[in-house]
């Protein structure tokens, strides 16, 4: 089955699948008219306009990276040659493609070899795509498509494209055979849609597999397709022409849609854990789950370091709250201080009569004031509550918190000490990162304890504390404990540390980001795999969620659920958009920003890379070798990046809110780092292996573009990031072709994650979806929806990747820069925000691609009417200096220059590119643009100047422009178009080298002198060369133009006459019309024109000035362009603003100083030539703009070597013509000659004022040879001086000049005063000012000769200044010196200090307005050096002695310099040239240059200099850029220091506690100090309360009711509106008004201050840490003895006198002072209490001593009767009693009272078991104190009454009742004494079983037997018989009046005894005997009472023993 070749043309490039128009040939036709046909597609004029283009360009480049070379020729003729026996049509094909005339087909093909590796760079055993390469054609020629389209049945799976390694041949099964490369070489105007061979193909298909390159020639598949000439099948071609496409169309890359191409699968994330395997990341989730189950707060809260640190906390909080007490109690104290005073306002009212007799009435009004009683009081209780806050309760808070914070000091000290290798621990340890502890033996309890202790002070991190002071000194702890176990850390510490930090509250990255450390000190060195593990560990758990944070912070959650104000929230979280957050406590919790930026920045991206890049070196030194790295180690090194980049990618997930928008910024920034890093390896690894040779390279090329893919995937994808700002940033030069195609079109389209290119997508397609108008449009809206930012980094990402490709791929810089200008420029909604951007984007393409810039310039050409005025803004932008115009380009310059109109876009921009352009040499000394090139804009730039401005031969109209264009510069308006052509055009004339003198030097010969000279080397003959080639205005064709405009006295077109022509570059050409073109532009006033122009031609007269120097029509255009700027507007502006020089004359004096420089003409010839100029016109000494030309001159000689003798010699033949009379008057000077011959001459001179300041260097020069002149009669001044001594000078000189014969002149005209004046008038800083003090010097200290050998005499300098006025001068100049000097001295000690004032810096004329921060500032050197001089000046000048003659110069001090007072002595004439400041010379010299280099210099070199760089230093290597990033990495923060925590106090050793003097002298000084404080402390609190109570009385007598007489003035205006009173009344007034006293308001103010400073004093006092620190060495010492003596069993006897020793030494040290200090009551307190309860409580042996110890110090019975214990001897129980009892009178009864509660009297009769004696005699004691408190003890007496009724109850109910009897009769005794309380009865009674209210029995322990009954009622008896017994008045009236208060108490006791009795006596009788016995009880009852109340007397009762009936 036959088919037939089909050739069709492509319509548009802009639809993906092109329409085809179908002209189908005969498909019997033959191979003659396949040929025809062939040769029809490709018409002679397509050939020719190809082979012009190629010829000519060499810019063209192919995606096969070169055009097709000769090779390709011969081997196509080679194998015609081979099959010789084919039919002539088929060779008549083979040499229609082998033509050279079609050389251009060849163009689309390349190599085989380059074919084969452009299109599979993957492993040979995969098939490959067969590609077309492709390249945009010129403007010229219209380029196309070709598209080949082979039919899927000729082409299988393996294609004959393929390329076999090993070379084998084609397996003869093979039913295909590879594609002719006739279809490569066609036309670009055919496409090839079907290609079938005859069926004699498989005949010949086994002998092609001999064949090893399977890339045959177009004329080995036809041959081997004819070999069988009697064939009935032929070959048929469908041929079909195409129409030319727009000159937009682009080629595109083509891949056969039939051909499948197989490519690489990039490993999968399991596949690349075979190369990176990650362990300690694997196990981080453990981690983390076992730290959070082991320090979890349940387990930490009640350690012993958590209880310190809330003690610590909470003093720290009560001692806030004092404070803020304080300030409560302050303001209220404010606040009554107004109340205390009550002011109430009064008025009286006044009559009087004013002086008009009018009487008035008025109300005169005052104020008085009365004391606020409670105001005051309640001012003295708030002062009270100050001072007890102040004194008391801060000072015991105070005092609280430094104890609180030295105990936690002291236990992180044992800490640290109970741990031996923190011991060891060095301050400069490393931070250690091991597996396990170095040391084996370490103890794993001991670090546990550690790392528990860093827990707890983390926990009080997650508290929420709010005191700042509190924390810091926590997190200081903390860090210290961190930095001592990061020196002995695990991997596994390092993540304890981390998973802490990452759970603590907001802002902990500012202080607890040191705690992370990531990589060891030692950086990359120290990394081994485990440490690369670790590193990415950490970076995975920070870019995690902390699990369980909320619960860690979880007081933080009840902080703010507790607000005590019981509000809701008052914040409500919102998000980026406005909603309110679902879980704001989510939000509240999550990490800060910051704090995660500050973690990220421990973390070292760059370590990871040294470490994978296997470098070496130290940290200073990188070295890099690319050659370590093998083929396995660039896999492992692409899964270690893919690692990192899953890592970021998770923590782009994690922080994904929008407060984390910084934070995603920065891991974006490291995404792009990756990515960096590991293009830049690969790209090295790239280029140092060959291709070929390397089989894994298509492998590691695939994972590049994947993990590249993977990284614009992860940053694409990420929310809120703005990824297009990282895409913009990435590198793109290492993708594949394919990927990068990818790439873009992902780009274009979704934007959101990138498409894989392993993904078997047809690059076609997506070439063509890229090239169609929709996906413009698409992109267009994409852009519009994006914000602006975004969407300018998207076009930057474009910009980037076409910057970062090979030039060779046009086809995707084509379509990128036409969719970036279409959106910037075109799309009127997209150019609104991209138009800017755009512009930088596009500029920054073309300086990677010039062929840009003509591209978008024929862009606007098409769309100028959309682009407009932008195109201006675009073009601005372009690196149009680096741009070199082809002639395509020119000539649509030049058509928009002549045809567009001046307003236009075109003629603007053609205009602006011109402008822009580089007309400067290049690096190699050569003009960057043709000279040509210069000579055509330079004709362009005339035709357009002369169509839109008229030239006349008057020049008015370019006087008016000229007028017109500075009148709007100076109002700022802009001017009109055709100002702004005329300004242009002169502006780009100047800078185009036209002239022969304004090429390159190196073009130049080194004699310019003469044009035509003989070369003598290579610069010679290029000038020779250049010379010939000048365009003669008058027969060149090019010059017609210009030529008719110079013929009608065109201005510019004269200037480029003389630039180009003839005319400018041959003298007798110049002299015959140049000249006069030159003066037709000083006519005209183009007065800068006319200065280049003279820059230009002078250089050919240097040889010879005199051609110019005698040209009057020279002369007066020097003449006339120096007086340019003297017009009348400039002369009214200087009279406001002087402004001197003007611009003409310093570009003047430039052009001169630019010769000199950039001229190889000698620089002697330059200053001889104008020297001769400037002197041959007439007057220019009395010309101020000549003259300052005239002083540049010299000042440029001056710098010159040599060059001042061409000055002298100028002069001193200037002098000579004068004098000869030489064009000159008689009358203004005298004859040179006849001076010296004649007599009645005058003096020559060419300054006739007395000094040139503006001109230093002209008037030096003068002045000079004047001297010279005057030489004669300054000699016979001086001689007739010394002959008479008392003439004064004006004699003298009128002598002299006669001597000489001369006119005399006047003696203001000697040059010694001359001299002096002319130093006098320069500024200070003038660097010729030394050499004019040498001239004054030289004169005045000058010696007399010797005459007729007498020797020489003293000079006469004094006699010139002794008259009045000339000694006032002389001061003058003494003080001139003196400043001079000392404004050298200030520069050279503060030079850079320079004064601010003007005067003090140097502005010269030349440049005087130049800035002061531009002004020259001498060297500290020069300035020493001048300063030394001037010194030197000053005292020659005051020195009196250098005018005598036996001076002695050696003898003079080394500030004389006697070496150059010799010189001057000696009349040496050698100027001192070491003094001058050729530095500031130079300096005025570069900015005469600078203003020539920014009016003529070709290319603004600001401008410039953003398009060149320093040598190499654009050339960025991979390698480079790998060394540079790791060199610039930030550091991170070091690890917290180890200071390790020392003891707070000294440590207690045992020796301490061996004696009871050591133990003293340990704590006498702790103890005296805290006495010492106690006393000071105290004279501060009294302080404090004397200026309270002076306070108080001063504010009774601050304010006073005062009687006071005022006069009032009343005016009877007030009431008469209108009228003038004649005078005001005066009224007085006498009235008690408020007075404040003033002296007393200082008093008060003066207290208040005293109060303030001791208050200060006191608060400090209260904080002293050295107080605190012995008071804690004491309780040390304490704690240390207690331990020691529980440890021992408490029986060391002497450990025992120890402890009761330092008890009665600490109780001895109690004083007032000490109680009432807060903090020493509480260590004494806490010290006896301590010690008390061990030594001294329940001490048999001192209770006694203690005792003894209250009752001497009662004050301290508080502190120290808790230890008193006398139970514990029972021995002295009653003795101890005894004292106490007596203590209840003598010491007080609160001090018995507190020791009587000691006695427990019950345990002391139960373990005592002591005799009835003594529990009598115990008992006694009680009684006689009854009886001193008596019947009725008062309020204090109660309480030791209850204890007294106690005791001696308890000893009435022990063994009952044996103290019975005792009992009753102290009872009895009291009752009769009346000593004793009626409640001791009542609780008697109560205790024996009687009711004491009511009588009646109740249950009691204690009962009565009938014995103790019978003897009760016996005892009774008589008790009552001897009471009645006892007077007389009882006798006869009984008791009733003795013991009245008892009456009740004695008859409840009597009947309850009398009834018991009788119960007693019935139960021991029997009921028979009932009678007998009641009336025998009755009977012993009644006389009981018959005692107490019946008269003894009269019933002769008398006291008779009882006797009771026995039982």
């Amino acid at each position: 089955m036959a088919e037939a070749v089909k050739v069709k043309k492509l319509k548009s490039k802009k639809t993906a699948k092109p329409k085809i128009r179908e002209h189908v040939a005969d498909s019997t036709a033959g191979p003659e008219s396949l040929l025809d046909s062939a040769k029809q597609l490709v018409s002679e004029d397509v050939i020719q306009q190809f082979e012009g283009v190629f010829e000519a360009s060499t810019d063209i480049t192919l995606d096969t990276q070169a055009s097709i070379d000769d090779r390709r020729n011969s081997d196509l003729k080679a194998n015609a040659s081979v099959y010789n026996d084919k039919s002539a049509a088929t060779q008549d094909l083979v040499e229609t493609f082998a033509d050279p005339k079609l050389k251009v087909l060849k163009l689309m093909r390349g190599p085989s070899n380059q074919l084969e590796e452009k299109i599979a760079p993957s492993a040979p055993c995969h098939s490959m795509a067969f590609q077309i390469p492709s390249a945009p054609l010129p403007t010229a020629v219209s380029s196309e498509d070709v598209n080949l389209k082979t039919n899927e049945s000729l082409i299988s799976q393996k294609s004959a494209c393929e390329v076999q390694e090993s070379n084998t041949a084609i397996s003869p099964c093979t039913s295909s055979i590879a594609l002719p490369e006739i279809m490569t070489t066609l036309p670009s105007d055919i496409q090839i849609e079907e290609f079938t061979l005859p069926h004699q193909v498989q005949a010949f298909q086994s002998q092609i597999g001999s064949v090893k390159s399977i890339n045959a020639s177009v004329a080995d598949a036809f041959q081997y397709a004819m070999k069988d000439e009697n064939t009935t099948h032929s070959s048929a071609l469908k041929v079909r022409e195409t129409e030319q496409p727009k000159v937009e169309s682009r080629l595109c890359t083509v891949i056969p849609k039939s051909v499948e191409v197989q490519v690489l699968k990039p490993f999968t994330e399991a596949q690349l854990q075979s190369f990176y395997y990650n362990t300690e990341l694997e196990r981080n989730e453990a981690t983390i789950e076992d730290f959070l189950q082991r320090y979890a707060f349940e387990n930490l809260q009640n350690h012993e370091l958590y209880e310190l640190l809330m003690n610590y906390y909470r003093a720290k909080s009560q001692l806030k709250a004092a404070e803020e007490d304080l300030q409560v109690l302050e303001r209220e104290h404010r606040r009554l201080l107004n109340l205390m005073w009550t002011s109430t306002d009064h008025s009286i009212t006044i009559k009087g009569t004013c002086r008009d007799n009018t009487k008035i009435t008025a109300k005169h009004s005052y104020t008085r004031v009365e004391l606020n009683d409670e105001g005051y009081h309640a001012l003295e209780e708030d002062l009270k509550k100050i001072r007890g806050q102040v004194h008391e309760t801060l000072a015991l808070h105070m005092y609280s918190v430094q104890l609180s914070h030295l105990q936690v000091e002291s236990y992180l000290h044992r800490l640290f000490n109970s741990y031996v290798p923190l011991q060891n621990i060095t301050q400069n340890a490393p931070v250690q990162f091991t597996s396990t502890r170095s040391q084996p033996c370490m103890d794993a309890t001991a670090i546990e304890h550690f790392r528990t202790c860093i827990s707890i002070l983390f926990v009080m991190q997650r508290r929420p504390i709010t005191d700042e002071g509190f924390l810091s000194i926590t997190r200081g702890w903390l860090a210290q404990l961190v930095g001592a176990l990061l020196r002995i850390a695990t991997l596994n510490d390092h993540l304890f540390i981390l998973n802490h930090v990452l759970r603590c509250p907001l802002g902990f990255g500012d202080w607890a980001s040191a705690f992370v450390q990531v990589t060891p000190a030692t950086g990359w060195q120290g990394h081994s795999p485990e440490s690369i593990d670790h590193c990415l560990t950490v970076l995975s758990t920070i870019l995690a969620h902390p699990r369980a944070r909320e619960d860690y912070l979880s007081h933080m959650r009840n902080m703010e659920a507790g607000d005590e104000t019981g509000q809701s929230k008052l914040w409500v979280m919102l998000d980026s958009e406005g909603e309110e957050e679902e879980d704001g406590s989510q939000v509240l919790f999550a990490m800060a920003e910051n704090d995660v930026m500050a973690l990220l920045n421990q973390f070292q991206l760059n370590d990871i890379f040294c470490f994978a890049f296997s470098m070496s070196g130290g940290d200073a030194e990188f070295m890099y070798d690319i050659h370590k790295t093998t083929e396995q180690g660039m896999l492992k090194l692409f899964a270690l990046a893919s690692c990192v980049l899953t890592i970021f990618c998770h923590g782009l997930t994690t922080f994904h809110r929008h407060q984390y928008k910084q934070l995603n910024k920065r891991i974006g920034w490291l995404i792009c780092e990756v990515v960096q890093y590991v293009s830049d390896h690969w790209s090295n690894f790239k280029d140092s292996r060959v291709v070929s040779h390397c089989t894994l390279m298509p492998r590691l090329q695939t994972e590049f573009d994947s993990f590249f893919f993977k990284a614009t995937s992860c940053l694409l994808s990420a929310k809120r990031l703005g990824a297009w700002q990282f895409m913009a940033d990435l590198s793109y030069a290492c993708l594949s072709a394919d990927a990068v195609w990818h790439l873009v079109y992902t780009l274009h389209t979704s934007g959101t994650e990138c498409t894989d290119p392993s993904q078997e997508e047809d690059i076609q397609e997506i070439t063509w979806r890229l090239q169609d108008e929709d996906m413009m449009h698409q992109l267009t809206d994409k852009l519009q929806l994006m914000p602006q930012q975004e969407a300018i980094y998207l076009l930057t990402a474009f910009s980037n990747i076409i910057i970062s490709r090979e030039e060779s791929e046009d086809v995707l810089t084509d379509i990128i820069v036409s969719e970036i200008y279409e959106v910037s420029f075109i799309d009127v909604v997209t150019r609104d925000f991209c138009s800017k951007s755009g512009r930088d984007i596009l500029s920054a393409i073309a300086e990677k691609q010039l062929s840009v810039v003509s591209l978008l310039l024929h862009k606007i050409k098409k769309s100028v009417h959309q682009i407009g005025m932008m195109a201006l803004t675009l073009f601005n932008e372009m690196p149009l200096l680096l741009w070199q115009p082809t002639t395509d380009d020119m000539q649509l310059i030049a058509e928009w220059m002549l045809k567009a109109e001046l307003s236009s876009a075109e003629n603007q921009l053609a205009r602006l590119i011109l402008s822009n352009m580089n007309w400067n040499e290049n690096e190699c000394g050569e003009l960057f643009l043709p000279v040509d090139l210069h000579r055509e804009v330079a004709i362009l730039i005339t035709e357009t100047y002369s169509k839109h401005i008229p030239e006349n031969r008057q020049g008015l109209f370019y006087y008016s422009i000229q007028q017109l264009y500075n009148v709007s510069a100076l109002l700022r308006v802009t001017p009109a178009h055709e100002q702004q052509l005329y300004s242009w055009a002169w502006d780009l004339i100047h800078r185009l080298c036209l002239h022969a003198h304004s090429q390159p030097i190196s073009a130049q010969p080194r004699a310019k002198s003469e044009p035509i000279a003989a070369p003598a080397s290579e610069s010679c003959d290029r000038w020779e060369e250049f010379l010939n080639s000048i365009p003669q205005l008058h027969t060149t064709l090019q010059l017609r133009t210009v030529a008719n405009l110079v013929r009608d006295d065109g201005v510019f077109a004269s200037f480029v006459a003389l630039a180009m022509t003839n005319l400018g570059h041959d003298r007798a050409e110049f002299l015959n019309a140049g000249l006069g073109l030159l003066l037709r532009l000083v006519h005209n006033q183009q007065f800068l024109g006319s200065v280049y122009v003279l820059h230009l031609v002078t250089p050919f007269f240097f040889d010879n000035p005199s051609c110019l120097s005698t040209s009057e029509g020279f002369l007066s255009a020097v003449k006339a362009i120096s007086s340019a700027e003297q017009t009348y507007t400039k002369m009214a502006r200087d009279l406001f603003a002087p402004d001197f020089p003007g611009k003409i004359l310093k570009m003047f004096s430039a052009m001169i100083l630019n010769q000199l420089e950039h001229h190889s003409a000698s620089p002697h010839n330059v200053i001889k030539f104008w020297l001769s100029v400037f002197s041959s016109i007439q007057n220019w000494y009395q010309d101020r703009n000549m003259l300052y030309l005239m002083d540049n001159l010299i000042a440029i000689a001056v710098s010159q070597p040599g060059a001042m003798s061409h000055v002298e010699f100028t002069f001193c033949d200037m002098y000579k013509s004068m004098s000869e009379g030489g064009g000159v008057t008689p009358s203004r000077v005298g004859s040179f000659l006849s001076w010296f011959s004649s007599s009645g001459s005058n003096l020559p001179t060419l300054i006739d004022k007395s000094s040139l300041p503006e001109f230093p260097y002209v008037a030096y020069s003068v002045l000079s040879v004047e001297e010279c002149l005057e030489s004669g009669l300054w000699k016979a001044l001086q001689t007739e001086l010394a002959h008479n001594a008392t003439a004064s000078v004006e004699t003298c000189l009128k002598k002299a000049s006669s001597a000489v014969k001369v006119n005399s002149p006047s003696a203001g005209r000697l040059c010694i005063y001359r001299w002096a004046q002319q130093a006098l008038d320069t500024h200070m800083q003038h660097p010729l000012l030394p050499l004019l003090w040498q001239k004054f010097f030289a004169l005045y200290l000058q010696r007399l000769p010797e005459q007729l050998g007498l020797p020489g005499r003293s000079g006469n300098g004094q006699r010139f200044f002794q008259s009045m006025l000339n000694s006032a001068y002389m001061k003058k100049l003494k003080k001139r010196l003196k400043e001079t000097a000392q404004l050298y001295s200030k520069l050279a000690t503060a030079r850079d200090s320079i004064a601010a004032n003007e005067d003090d810096v140097l502005v010269t004329p030349s440049l005087s307005n130049t800035s002061i921060k531009d002004a020259y500032q001498p060297s500290t050197a020069t300035c020493d050096q001048l300063y030394m001089v001037f010194s030197a000046y000053l005292l020659w000048m005051d020195e009196p002695r250098l005018h005598d003659l036996s001076l002695y110069l050696p003898a003079l001090p080394d500030q004389y310099h006697a070496e150059l007072l010799v010189q001057i002595f000696q009349a040496e004439q050698k100027a001192w040239l070491q003094f001058i400041d050729y530095s500031s010379i130079e300096h005025m010299l570069s900015q005469l240059d600078d203003v020539w280099q920014a009016h003529f210099n070709a290319t603004p070199q600001a401008k410039l200099g953003r398009y060149t760089y320093p040598a190499n230093d654009h050339i960025s290597t991979a390698t480079s850029r790998i060394l540079e990033k790791l060199k610039l990495s930030n550091p991170s923060l070091s690890a917290p220091s180890v200071a390790l925590i020392k003891a707070p106090v000294p440590a207690i050793t045992a020796s301490v506690i061996s004696d009871e003097n050591s133990l003293m002298s340990a704590v006498r000084g702790d103890l005296e100090l805290l006495v010492e404080c106690a006393k000071n402390f105290v004279v501060k609190m009294y302080k404090h309360v004397a200026l309270n109570a002076d306070y108080l009385e001063l504010l009774l007598h601050q304010y006073s009711n005062q009687s006071v007489e005022k006069v009032v003035e009343i005016s009877c205006q007030r009431y008469r509106p209108g009228h003038k009173c004649k005078g005001p009344a005066e009224i007085s007034v006498q009235c008690e008004e408020k007075t404040e006293d003033m002296i007393t308001k200082r008093k008060i103010a003066g207290n208040r201050d005293d109060c303030l400073q001791l208050l200060f004093e006191c608060e400090t006092m209260r904080a002293s840490p050295v107080a605190c620190k012995a008071a804690v060495h004491v309780e040390n010492i304490i704690l240390f003895l207690l331990k020691k003596y529980r440890s021992d069993g408490q029986g060391s006897t002497n450990l025992t006198l120890l402890g009761t020793s330092l008890f009665y030494h600490l109780v001895s040290k109690i004083s007032e002072d000490t109680r009432q200090y807060p903090p020493t009551t509480q260590f004494f307190t806490s010290c006896v209490d301590v010690l008390g309860q061990e030594f001294v409580a329940g001490k048999p042996n001192q209770s006694l001593r203690l005792l003894d110890t209250i009752l001497q110090s009662p004050r301290l019975s508080g502190m120290l009767a808790p230890h008193f214990t006398p139970n514990a001897s029972p021995d002295i129980f009653t003795k101890l009693h005894c004292k106490v009892v007596e203590a209840a009178w003598t010491r007080g009864t609160d001090v018995a009272f507190m020791l009587l509660t000691k006695f427990d009297v019950q345990l002391w009769l139960v373990d005592s078991n002591l005799s009835l004696s003594a529990r009598a005699q115990f008992l006694e004691g009680i009684a006689q104190a009854l009886y001193v408190i008596g019947q009725t003890p008062d309020s204090e007496m109660q309480m030791i009454m209850g204890i007294y009724k106690k005791h001696v109850m308890y000893l009435l109910r022990y063994q009952f009742p044996d103290l019975y009897g005792n009992v009753m009769k102290m009872l009895l005794k009291g009752a009769a004494d009346q000593s004793i309380t009626v409640d001791l009865w009542n609780t008697f009674l109560q205790t024996v079983g009687c009711d004491p209210t009511s009588g009646e029995d109740r249950e009691s322990k204690c009962q009565l037997h009938l014995a103790q009954l019978r003897d009760t009622v016996g005892s009774l008896s008589v008790f009552f018989l001897q009471l009645r017994m006892s007077t007389s008045a009882h006798l006869l009236f009984g008791l009733y009046s003795r013991l009245p208060s008892y009456i009740f108490a004695l008859a409840n006791w009597l009947g309850f005894v009398t009834r018991k009795y009788i119960i007693a006596v019935r139960k021991s009788l029997g009921d028979e005997q009932t009678n007998s016995v009641t009336e025998k009880g009755n009977s012993l009852v009644i006389t009981s009472y018959n005692y107490y109340t019946k008269n003894i007397v009269n019933t002769c009762i008398w006291p008779v023993s009882v006797v009771l009936p026995s039982s």
